[in-house]
């Protein structure tokens, strides 16, 4: 298995947004995706957000929850849920992956072909997320 090109997704929680609501951050293409980056601000102090996959399928951001995606058949798979609201800013942002998180032994996931990553704080917010997650399409 070898890294292709790079690709990076961008996806935000806007502030006022329901607790559980799924918002878009990628999509990965024809070929599967190696997410081996990850950073976040924003949030509220008291909220935690979690990154989801799951088959691609019709996502109205904010409109769903992790139970309700795609049906009752192809719900939502976690994949990282320790971070945290109210730490991080543009300035000083939050790593998701490696050694600088609370979970040290996070060093990514896969994406399949044509899947999704999403994510879903824990709580209603009146501070915006933003995240962004960097990976390789693999040969």
């Amino acid at each position: 298995m070898q890294f292709g090109k790079s690709l990076v997704g961008y996806g935000k929680i806007p502030a006022g947004s329901d607790a559980s609501s799924l918002w878009h951050v990628f999509q990965a293409g024809e070929k599967p995706v190696a997410i081996t980056n990850g950073t976040f601000w924003g949030g509220d102090g008291t909220e935690i957000a979690t990154l989801y996959i799951a088959p691609p399928g019709v996502l109205a951001n904010g409109g769903q929850s992790p139970a309700d995606y795609g049906g009752s058949e192809r719900n939502t798979i976690a994949v990282f849920s320790t971070i945290t609201g109210g730490e991080k800013t543009n300035v000083f942002k939050g790593a998701m992956f490696g050694n600088f998180t609370r979970t040290a032994s996070a060093i990514g996931f896969y994406v399949p072909p044509n899947w999704v990553v999403m994510v879903a704080a824990n709580a209603a917010n009146t501070a915006s997320w933003k995240f962004s997650i960097q990976g390789f399409e693999l040969e």
